[in-house]
């Protein structure tokens, strides 16, 4: 297939590569509101650039594009200012860091504005900004658009106060299930989603391959001792909500649980009644499934992260419970004999330095990769910051190894990192002079680093969104590698099959539901040319 090019006057010449399927996706993003779904490296960006010069081209006015973090704005304002033919004062990022009276006098003279949600919503509402003006307002990560989350009120603003909107939603996911997809269609006025995926055979050509690699990792005895141990305790816990109703399963997980929350979550009364049941066993059943919830988190950080990470867990536990006015629950799990033993083994294991076993492979596949391919640049995901700094501890031993960590913003717990130090890193990473990031979620949306060779997965998620873009971030300027870590016979299995499942029924999903949005399009269109025709 050969390739072509976008030709445009407001387009550098020959500056975007116009792949046959982001063609057929724009000529159906300029007719109406579209939530277009890829995965990282598909074009996303270069759609929404497409779409962008077409609208100031026919409309005129201005384009609106929004992301969640002042990264991501300054990466995109990067893009429009690389690929557009407008003069680059014209094109201008707008976040927390510009004052409320300087962003009011330099909305109206911004022909492309890239700005995060919170200003935006902010500025709409004390009248410093209107969105009458914009012939295009652009979503990335488009699957925030939930709940309370500023997209939602800037989109409705947009659509009431704008004479002829377009909406571009632009995500990897929109979400795990079908109530959740439609929320977000529904509150961006989505009447179309177009979904292209690696294996689609008009993607297929544009796409550098990416190998994916399993890894099962066994847990030593001295870990599944440790995770029997609070085990015991948890399920004492489980067996006292069982008794009174709560929980049903022989086998519970962390989601039934959760379940049983809900319910508790309605009060005594409702629960005294529904159960039949005297409500000083409301207030049992609310300490056991506090309790059950620390017990349970503790026994995932144990298996899928270490014994370290969950000696820090326990102890941050203790601290929460000397301070005033701590939850009883906090403190009777810190008090109770099986938690004081169990926190006393963990203490012994660690001073015996023992590891997780997938500690040592992630310095093993590390090192091999840079020994082989010495420019290669390396992303380490895993959920939790303690164990980002205790892989940052590791391999910085090597020499060969340039590691830096990368997470969000500081925590009532942790240090982290401000929106500025996380670009100041990137750029860094971007440059080579560092050649392994270290990160937690905070790097799988969206961010630009475009030469990386391999992504290794440190611990698995059940999120379908999550899982595509930790991939994501390989595989985009050439072959990339995947490597996911899996502690066998743990919930990390079942998290890596349920992430895999999910991904399956989200584009089945996504399809179902573009068919009823075009199914409802047409009835719509039939019942105004029958009011117009009367």
């Amino acid at each position: 297939m050969s390739t072509k090019y976008i030709s445009h006057p407001l387009i550098k010449p020959r500056s975007v590569e116009a792949r046959l399927y982001q063609q057929l996706v724009y000529t159906r993003a300029i007719r109406g509101n579209t939530l277009f779904v890829a995965p990282t490296a598909l074009g996303k960006t270069v759609l929404c650039i497409m779409v962008a010069a077409h609208r100031l081209k026919t409309i005129g006015g201005k384009v609106m594009m929004l992301a969640p973090t002042r990264p991501l704005v300054l990466q995109h304002c990067r893009s429009f200012r690389k690929f557009m033919a407008i003069p680059p004062e014209e094109i201008r990022d707008f976040s927390g860091t510009t004052d409320p009276e300087t962003r009011r006098e330099l909305w109206p003279v911004t022909t492309i504005a890239v700005a995060t949600p919170q200003v935006v919503e902010n500025d709409v509402r004390s009248g410093n900004l209107d969105l009458k003006d914009y012939c295009l307002m652009v979503f990335d990560e488009a699957h925030r658009a939930v709940g309370n989350y500023s997209y939602v009120p800037i989109a409705k603003a947009y659509v009431d106060s704008c004479p002829d909107p377009l909406i571009l939603g632009l995500t990897a996911s929109p979400g795990n299930d079908e109530e959740t997809v439609r929320e977000v269609c529904e509150n961006l006025f989505i009447t179309n989603i177009e979904v292209k995926s690696d294996d689609d055979p008009d993607v297929r050509p544009y796409v550098n391959p990416v190998e994916v690699d399993w890894r099962l990792v066994a847990l030593p005895d001295s870990l599944r001792k440790a995770s029997s141990m609070i085990r015991e305790y948890l399920e004492k816990r489980i067996a006292s909500l069982r008794e009174i109703g709560l929980i049903d399963s022989g086998y519970p997980t962390r989601k039934d649980l959760l379940k049983a929350g809900k319910v508790l979550g309605l009060g005594a009364e409702r629960f005294s009644a529904a159960f039949k049941r005297p409500k000083y066993l409301y207030y049992r059943a609310l300490m056991d499934y506090a309790m059950a919830l620390k017990a349970e988190h503790a026994i995932e950080i144990l298996e899928t992260q270490g014994p370290r990470q969950t000696l820090s867990y326990m102890k941050r536990m203790m601290q929460d419970a000397q301070v005033r006015g701590a939850p009883r629950s906090t403190k009777s799990f810190v008090k109770n004999e099986s938690i004081s033993a169990f926190t006393e083994y963990l203490e012994r294991l660690v001073y015996a330095g023992a590891d997780h076993p997938k500690m040592s492979m992630v310095e093993k596949i590390v090192l091999e990769e840079i020994r082989k391919n010495p420019e290669s640049r390396i992303i380490v995901f895993t959920n939790f910051r303690d164990t980002v700094d205790l892989i940052v501890e590791r391999l910085s031993r090597y020499p060969l190894l340039r590691v830096t960590r990368f997470v969000g913003q500081s925590s009532r717990r942790s240090a982290g990192l401000t929106q500025r130090e996380q670009s100041r890193i990137l750029d860094l990473f971007r440059s080579g002079r560092f050649n392994v990031l270290v990160a937690t979620s905070v790097a799988e949306e969206g961010l630009d680093i475009a030469e990386v060779q391999m992504v290794l997965f440190y611990d698995c998620t059940p999120s379908a969104i999550r899982n595509i873009q930790r991939r994501g971030r390989t595989g985009r300027k050439g072959a990339g590698r995947v490597v996911i870590l899996i502690t066998e016979n743990t919930r990390e299995e079942a998290y890596h099959w349920a992430g895999q499942s999910r991904e399956k029924k989200m584009r089945q999903l996504l399809r179902r539901i573009d068919e009823s949005l075009k199914k409802r399009q047409l009835s719509l269109d039939s019942f105004y040319a029958a009011r117009t025709s009367s």
